[in-house]
C-alpha cells in the first residue's frame, strides 16, 4: 500500500503516541512542526485506507456557541494498531 507524505508524517506520528489519542490538526504545526493542512490530508488518507478510525467524543465548553466541542480520538488499525501481533514481540524474542 502507498501512503503520500502527509499520511506516512501521521502514521509516524501515530506510532509514537498511546493506542487511543487526541491529536488535533491545528495543534500539529506548534507540536510537530507540520502544518494544520498537512496533518488534516494525512488522517483524511489513513481513514479512507482504513489504516486510522476516529471516535468523536463531546466535551462541555462553556464559551462555545453550543456549549459544547468535538474531540476527535484517533485509534491506529492492523498493522499498525498497538495490540497488533505484527507489532507485539514473538515468544522467543520475549524470553
Amino acid at each position: 500500500m502507498e501512503l503520500s507524505l502527509p499520511a506516512k508524517a501521521m502514521l509516524l506520528i501515530a506510532l509514537s503516541l498511546p493506542a487511543r489519542f487526541p491529536l488535533p490538526a491545528e495543534r500539529a504545526p506548534n507540536w510537530y512542526g507540520i502544518s494544520e493542512t498537512t496533518a488534516r490530508r494525512g488522517f483524511r488518507e489513513l481513514r479512507q485506507k482504513g489504516l486510522i478510525t476516529v471516535d468523536k467524543e463531546y466535551k462541555e465548553a462553556p464559551l462555545a456557541p453550543m456549549g459544547y466541542t468535538a474531540v476527535n480520538f484517533y485509534t491506529l488499525q492492523a498493522p499498525f494498531s498497538k495490540s497488533s501481533p505484527a507489532t507485539e514481540p514473538d515468544a522467543a524474542e520475549r524470553d
